[in-house]
């Protein structure tokens, strides 16, 4: 009697060696390591937070406001006091 390989054991108990699933227990543990890699640069390097970021905004708003104030019959120099 010739020496059984592993293949051939293996098929004698009736279960084949498949790498689908291996591979698919690979990839989805990479997802989650990357995703926990993620969320650990996220917590640890916080966005700073911006402050006054409206000032700037309401001077654009003013500029857009003065256009209608010519069209309503002063002059632009008026429309700028």
């Amino acid at each position: 009697m010739a020496a059984d390989t592993s293949k051939e054991r293996s098929r004698a108990h009736g279960r084949q060696r498949e790498p689908w699933p291996w591979i698919l227990v690979g990839l989805l543990s990479a997802m989650i390591g990357s995703s926990l890699l993620l969320l650990w640069i996220a917590i640890a390097h916080p966005d700073p937070l911006v402050d006054g970021s409206e000032a700037p905004g309401r001077g654009v708003a003013e500029g857009l406001r003065a256009p209608s104030a010519v069209t309503a019959g002063a002059t632009p120099a008026r429309a700028a006091r």
